[in-house]
């Protein structure tokens, strides 16, 4: 009906062009109904909390190349429509409901992650994932800004890739131990050490680790809302602490899955339990799935290009418009993801625990000398944020270390294993502090060595000397 609705108005003959339906006015009384219409439509597609119930059921019953059809294609049509249909065609009625998307979005991020936590089905699992990552996309969507724009397509993007492997991974196994509730399962890594692989590499990227397209996307659509005109300051520092926590609970209940599943000796304990690893085509198929993860994770800048323009487009249909320009997003990013992906490859080579968290300590100092070195005010405040920061980390992790030892009297790492059954406690905050020695977004790691990544680029010191150096020269 709203179709016909504005397929028919203003006009004596119906229409479906685009373009003209694009440039159509409606009253705003007539454009918020029309907003609201297809909002709920789309809600349901997407889904939007609280019209979401009917995704994790669908998920936990339907075959694995059903969920992979609906988490990689079917869902992001959703969002396709919020930003075609309800941001392009009905701008006015998009600036008024924008704030409750925000507020959306955030909810739908704490609630799912929350919800998936507490999930015994794996499938069911990675479909409340599915819905906590959506809010991104919503808010992106919401914050009227070329960058979150950007980052909400991203969004679309990396978790269609993401999405559709983890349902694979998850269809794959249930194909050979018959098992789909987590706390059946235990340790699958033995005898599928591939599968092993595949699935902490998938869930890395869903938990937006540094390197990978979640990370980029996740990263674009905060800078989006923190640099819209449309809110006020605290509302987007209330958003985005909220935000953050939801990047916190995602490693927790991404890393309690793969423990529930990889680690222990429960699967063993079954008759005539011999499991083959993954083959050939499934591998092919990972892979071919995995690289355009880390390709977008390195170079966001190719799909955001492709892009740019049409948001550009878009948002002139706003009154409140971002200053910055889409095409500047990538070349910030990607320096990031560049100084991200290069930290500590000395760091792999003591077998030695202790060791390695030092060497560690001492890859992190980096960022510190740098952060001196840039002479700016921002490269100075993140070295002195980056000392309080790997302080509490560092700590952290070294009484972590002892507390191990004290258990079970092994300091070399190719002589530990299986700890995480026994000590699920000790295991959850080691995984914990490690995921903020690596700079996971939300903790003091990531801020700091930003930060310092900021000032350095900042800094007027070097392209001064740099042109000194040309003048010179040329003298």
């Amino acid at each position: 009906m709203g179709v016909l609705a504005i397929s028919l108005y203003g006009s004596t003959e119906p229409t479906f062009n685009f373009e003209i339906l694009a440039n159509q006015c409606y009253p705003v009384a007539l454009e918020i109904i029309f907003y609201i219409g297809f909002f709920i439509a789309f809600a349901v597609k997407l889904p939007i909390i609280p019209l979401h119930t009917w995704l994790p059921d669908t998920h936990g019953e339907a075959h694995y190349s059903t969920c992979m059809l609906l988490a990689g294609i079917l869902l992001k049509m959703g969002a396709y429509g919020l930003v075609r249909i309800n941001m392009e065609l009905f701008p006015h009625a998009h600036s008024i409901f924008s704030p409750w998307l925000i507020i959306i979005g955030a909810t739908q991020i704490i609630y799912a992650a929350s919800t998936s936590l507490g999930q015994r089905n794996l499938k069911k699992r990675i479909a409340y994932s599915s819905v906590s990552h959506m809010g991104f996309i919503i808010i992106g969507i919401g914050s009227i800004t070329d960058m979150g724009l950007n980052g909400a397509l991203l969004q679309i993007i990396s978790h269609g890739f993401i999405g559709a492997a983890l349902f694979f991974l998850a269809g794959t196994t249930y194909d050979r131990i018959r098992l789909v509730y987590l706390d059946e399962m235990g340790g699958i890594a033995i005898p599928m050490p591939k599968i092993f692989t595949m699935f902490s590499s998938f869930s890395m990227a869903s938990l937006a680790l540094p390197g990978m397209s979640g990370f980029v996307a996740e990263l674009i659509v905060f800078f989006g809302l923190i640099t819209s005109q449309k809110y006020l300051l605290m509302t987007k520092a209330l958003i985005t602490f909220v935000m953050a926590i939801g990047m916190i609970l995602t490693p927790i209940y991404l890393l309690s899955m793969l423990r529930q599943m990889f680690y222990g000796y429960k699967i063993f304990n079954i008759s005539n339990s011999y499991f083959s690893d993954s083959g050939q085509r499934e591998l092919f198929l990972l892979i071919s799935i995995f690289l355009p993860i880390l390709g977008i994770g390195m170079y966001p800048d190719f799909l955001l290009s492709l892009s740019v323009e049409k948001v550009e487009v878009i948002l002139s249909k706003f009154i409140v418009k971002s200053n910055h320009r889409g095409a500047d997003v990538a070349k910030w990013i990607k320096a990031v993801d560049c100084e991200s992906t290069t930290r500590g490859f000395n760091i792999s080579r003591p077998a030695e625990f202790k060791k390695r968290i030092a060497y560690s300590s001492v890859s992190h100092m980096g960022f510190i000398i740098i952060g001196i070195g840039s002479i700016t005010d921002m490269g100075l405040n993140g070295a002195l944020l980056q000392i309080i920061s790997h302080g509490f980390i560092g700590a952290a992790l070294f009484f972590l270390a002892g507390t191990t030892y004290d258990r079970i009297r092994l300091v070399y790492l190719d002589e530990m294993g299986g700890i995480a059954i026994p000590m699920p406690k000790i295991f959850t905050m080691f995984s914990s502090f490690s995921m903020a020695s690596l700079a996971l977004p939300g903790m003091s790691g990531f801020v700091a060595e930003l930060i310092v990544f900021f000032g350095l680029i900042t800094s007027q010191k070097y392209l001064k000397q740099g042109r000194a150096n040309n003048r010179t020269t040329e003298k």
